[in-house]
């Protein structure tokens, strides 16, 4: 379904899918960077958000994405330490 998606309505469809609740699917579908990001570290897709992390500007980066995703990676390695 995903290439008959014009690459231009690809976002609209992506914030759609993820207010009904469909985020994983919201991710595969974005364009956009900083949401995907965001979709990545709601869904707690670690590798997803690191690779976005890195691609993007330094000065962006540090400000925007490297502190929610050590967060993310801090909050997940302590549940992972409590089982």
């Amino acid at each position: 379904m995903l290439p008959t998606i014009p690459k231009d309505q690809r976002n609209r469809v992506a914030h759609f899918l993820e207010k009904q609740g469909f985020k994983p699917q919201a991710l595969s579908v974005t364009c956009d960077p900083e949401h995907k990001f965001e979709l990545a570290l709601q869904l707690a897709d670690l590798q997803v958000a690191y690779q976005i992390a890195s691609e993007q500007d330094v000065s962006v980066t540090v400000a925007c994405h490297v502190k929610p995703l050590v967060n993310l990676t801090i909050k997940r390695n302590m549940k992972v330490v409590k089982m």
